[in-house]
This record gives C-alpha cells, structure tokens and sequence, in this order.
C-alpha cells in the first residue's frame, strides 16, 4: 500500500515537473520569438517627434524637411507630428556636394515609414548610410535621386507605386530591383551603378500599361567588371542606362542596337572605347554629350563611312579628340 502511495506522488512529480517545464519552455520561446522580430527590425521604436522638423501642408497633413541625427541611426517616423498626419518626405534642394534634402548625407541606417507616406521627394536619402527602409502599401511616388547614392541592400517596392524618378536608386549596393506593374512612370536610369549580376543587371523600361518593355534598357545595375555587353534582344539604350560605372573601360553594343537615346553613356570616367553594331539607326544629337567620359578615344562603328549622317557623337568634347573608325560595309 506504501509502495503504490509512493509511486502515485512520483508519478504526480513527474507530472507537475513535465507541466512546469513545458510552461517554460513555452514562455521561453514566445519571449526568444519576440526578440528575434524586435531584433528583425532593428530593435526601433518610434522616434520622438521634437527630431523632426515639419512643414503643415495646410489640409491637416504635413511633410517632414530635416532630421535631426543625435536622436539615432535607426528612425521609425511617427504617423502625426504635432497632430497632423506625416504623408510625405520633402523635395530637397540643389545637386551634388550642394544637395540638402530630410535625410541628406545623415548618418541613418535604417528607417521604417508609417503607412500614411505617399511620396519620397528628392534627394531625401542623398548620399545618406540608409541600407534598409520599408516601402508602405500608401506610397506612390519616389522622386528624383530620393536614393541616390546611398547605401541600400535590398528593396521590396509595393504594388500601388506609381512613379520612379530619375537616378531614384543610382549608386547603392542593390544586388537587384524589381518594378511593379502598377509603376507607369519609369525615370531615366533609376538603379544604374548598383551590384546586380547576370540578368538582373538589367532594368528594362515600362510601357503604358506598365508591362516590362524589354527591348529597351533603362539601366545597366552592375559597377564592376571594365566591360559592358549589352544583351541582343535590347533594340534601344535609354536616358542614363550606361551611367557612373568607374571600372569600366569598354562598351560593346550589339548589332540588335538601333536606337541610341540622349545621354545614354554618362558620367563614365573610365570608358576608352565604345563598339558599335551594324544595326545603329539613329543617334541622339546629345547621345554622347555631358561630362565625365574623360578617357573616351574610340567609337568604333560597324558601318559603313558617314552612314550616318550628323554629329551626334561631337568629334570633340570636354576639349579632346575622339577618333570614328567606320569599320562595316552597310
């Protein structure tokens, strides 16, 4: 009899220590599980709204014009600031080294916006240390340069943007980018220079309906490597596609090529040499204008001489000489 009341509160024990362990391990793992989703986000509450400096839309909307960056590199924007409700990042003002724009040259890392933000204006994120932002359902518009040059990873952009401006992701560390279909204004160059490989170097321009029109390149994603090759099924090179690639000392464009856009190689300091396919129709009259093709010597075309009429190529630029060796028969 003893023995049975002693083997009913062992098994009693086991019972109560099995229960106690399991609550524990339980409370164990929601309380790991909730670290690992703070820890997922940056561990970033709300930042306080004294850091913002706010412009009153008047419509009981406002528009954030400056960060102040001792509160933190990690922002989480507040969905009002003074009891009106934050929907945009303002337009900054100026170009380059002049640029001044919310979060211009700040030291952030990350920034997570509320789901009122419409529009990024441009220049927000210039040349800023941003690697992550998230990109609410709300958001429309993402202006000229709002990312350029800064330092992002990795974007995921929400289906119901609309447009994306000039350069909007030029120069960040992106090792791809992938448009909606419901984006139906599509900038010049908007994520060229970036460390996309393979297919996904190339960013190909939108049709009306927003559909990818992929014989048309609107940027070239890869910085490295000192050769280009523009794939045969691209019929025209855009605004900007080749654009700030600094490794880069050769362009080989191919037969397919017929069309070549205004500025369509810029900014590339290194670039010695372009080689042009036979297939070449038309270029821009400012198809190789602009600064920073410094080093350029030869166009090699794949024509014909003076097949193509005009100048579009100006002999001479930035003070120097180009030489046109006609090397086709068509």
């Amino acid at each position: 009899m003893r023995r049975k009341r002693r083997k009913n509160k062992q098994t009693k024990f086991i019972i109560f220590a099995s229960l106690s362990l399991l609550f524990i391990l339980t409370v164990g793992y929601a309380a790991f599980s909730t670290n690992l989703n703070i820890a997922a986000k940056g561990n970033v509450v709300v930042t306080k709204e004294e850091c913002f400096t706010i412009s009153d839309n008047g419509d009981g909307t406002a528009a954030i014009t400056n960060y102040d960056e001792s509160c933190g590199q990690k922002v989480k924007i507040p969905k009002t600031i003074k009891g009106l409700t934050v929907t945009s990042l303002a337009d900054g003002t100026g170009l380059g080294a002049g640029a001044t724009g919310p979060f211009t040259r700040k030291n952030v890392t990350t920034v997570i916006l509320p789901d009122t933000i419409t529009y990024i204006g441009s220049i927000a994120f210039f040349q800023s240390k941003l690697t992550k932002i998230n990109f609410p359902s709300s958001l429309k518009t993402i202006n000229f340069q709002a990312f350029g040059y800064a330092q992002l990873e990795e974007v995921e952009l929400n289906e119901g943007l609309e447009t994306i401006e000039q350069e909007a992701f030029t120069n960040n560390n992106l090792k791809s980018i992938k448009i909606p279909n419901t984006v139906k204004n599509l900038g010049d160059g908007v994520a060229t220079s970036n460390l996309m490989e393979g297919e996904n170097a190339y960013i190909y321009d939108k049709d009306s309906n927003g559909n990818e029109d992929k014989t048309k390149l609107n940027s070239y994603g890869n910085r490295n490597g000192n050769t280009v090759t523009i794939p045969s099924n691209i019929k025209t090179l855009g605004s900007l596609s080749i654009y700030h690639m600094k490794e880069v000392t050769q362009l080989n464009i191919p037969n397919t090529v017929e069309n070549l856009e205004s500025r369509f190689v810029y900014n590339m300091e290194n670039l010695t040499t372009i080689n042009l396919g036979n297939g070449i129709k038309n270029i821009d009259d400012r198809g190789f204008a602009g600064s920073g093709l410094t080093q350029l010597k030869t166009i090699n075309i794949n024509r014909k001489t003076n097949a193509i009429t005009g100048s579009p190529w100006g002999v001479t630029w930035d003070g120097k000489t180009v030489t046109i060796n006609w090397t086709g028969t068509n």
